[in-house]
């Protein structure tokens, strides 16, 4: 049977080692929260510089404007998200208090400036939003018309290509691929990507009766997927007609067709499916799913700049 001596003994070095445990865990803790403030500290840095850069750009059209817009909103989510984080660390390292409650302060500060600079942005670019806005409606009408044709779908797209993506840089109208094969327009993006765009109708049925793809929908996708062969296969075709650097890397395709609202719940729910399975190096948009991205944006932009719907 153990001494008692002995027994104290033990306890002693039981608690010393839970002791030691224990601060091994805060110690751990500290050393992630500052690695991960350093990290945001970093970002931060980062995103003030770029955001000056692009917000000082003289006379910006439209799609810079939008695009500005949407990198300093994205920006603001980042930095809410990073804010909530330090808040929840805060309570778990108190001791250490002192050192987060500053950092905190100027992500928060940092937040406020890029909120000022969107609405300022907003304020000073009200009439190039205020043709944005018209597009937006003239995009509306036109995908309602019963008799749209294709043509004018195209020429729509090319004029007004920032309902597309706002980062586009250089647009290819009906650029060959070859023979009689050709997308409607290819898109190159600020980032280098190629988009080689089909457009179908927004009367095209995607489902039939049956909930099956419809014959109209299949050859579409049959189309891009070649497309996106030739982009590999045709360098030296593609080089001398203007995108030499056009490559399966940085080249994905984007099919337009069809409206989201005449399908089904379960149509819509196959297609959300079917959207999933080939968004690796396609995507499939309906015509009034472009409608709802850019108004969602013009919703975002009317609450910045306290314009009534």
């Amino acid at each position: 049977m153990p001494k008692p001596d002995e027994e104290y003994s033990e306890m002693l070095k039981a608690m010393l080692r839970a002791g030691e445990s224990a601060r091994m865990v805060v110690n751990e803790q500290i050393v992630e929260a500052f690695r991960r403030a350093e990290a945001a500290q970093m970002q931060v840095n980062e995103q003030i510089v770029e955001a000056f850069r692009r917000a000082e750009a003289a006379q910006m059209q439209v799609n810079e404007t939008i695009s500005v817009f949407k990198y300093l909103e994205e920006n603001i989510n980042s930095l809410n998200n990073t804010i909530t984080l330090w808040e929840s660390i805060s309570p778990q390292i108190p001791s250490f208090d002192g050192a987060i409650s500053p950092f905190a302060s100027m992500l928060i500060q940092t937040r406020d400036h890029f909120v000022s600079s969107q609405n300022e942005l907003v304020s000073e670019k009200k009439s190039t939003l205020e043709k944005y806005f018209d597009i937006v409606a003239q995009y509306k009408k036109l995908i309602n018309k019963s008799d749209v044709k294709e043509p004018e779908l195209q020429e729509f797209f090319e004029e007004n290509h920032i309902l597309l993506d706002q980062r586009i840089t250089d647009v290819y109208p009906q650029k060959s691929f070859g023979g009689e094969k050709f997308p409607d327009f290819v898109i190159v993006l600020s980032n280098g990507t190629h988009v080689l765009v089909e457009l179908e109708k927004p009367q095209d049925k995607i489902y039939n009766e049956n909930g099956d793809p419809n014959a109209k929908f299949t050859h579409a996708e049959e189309q891009i997927r070649e497309y996106l062969a030739m982009a590999n296969e045709e360098k030296e075709f593609l080089r001398k007609r203007g995108l030499p650097n056009m490559c399966v890397e940085n080249t994905r395709g984007l099919l337009i067709i069809g409206m989201s609202n005449e399908l089904s719940k379960s149509d819509l729910a196959k297609l959300s499916r079917h959207k999933y399975s080939v968004c690796s190096t396609y995507e499939i948009k309906t015509f009034d799913d472009i409608l709802e991205e850019n108004i969602q944006l013009i919703k975002s932009l009317e609450k910045r700049c306290g314009k009534s719907t």
